[in-house]
């Protein structure tokens, strides 16, 4: 009974508070080295999700791509959804993005992430 109580509150909350949780959870996740599986996660929440996911998605990307050593967490997953995304038309790259902060973020670091793309 109180698993389905709890269950029902959620349901009653806001798509803004909705958001606000789930983007205070990615942000959190920022300093982790995450599995690589995770970045198809990312990639469907950015298309899913409002400008404030997108923005912590990008941020949680640039992490994941700059961050973490070789010797401990290669990123491959996170490299190849940069790479993917680099290549995208505007129009793609604007719907997964945004056009805001999430847009902002992804231009101004991918000059320190473009080092990580296999040549």
């Amino acid at each position: 009974l109180l698993y389905k109580n709890h269950f029902q509150d959620l349901h009653s909350l806001s798509d803004m508070e909705a958001n606000l949780g789930i983007t205070k959870l990615l942000g959190c996740l920022e300093v982790l080295s995450l599995p690589g599986i995770f970045a198809d996660f990312l990639r469907m929440a950015m298309y899913k999700g409002d400008e404030s996911i997108k923005t912590v998605c990008v941020r949680l990307i640039v992490s994941q791509v700059r961050g973490r050593p070789r010797a401990v967490f290669d990123g491959r997953e996170y490299v190849n959804l940069t790479l993917e995304m680099s290549k995208m038309p505007v129009a793609e790259l604007r719907s997964l993005i945004g056009e805001q902060d999430g847009a902002k973020l992804f231009v101004e670091h991918f000059g320190d992430m473009l080092g990580k793309f296999v040549s």
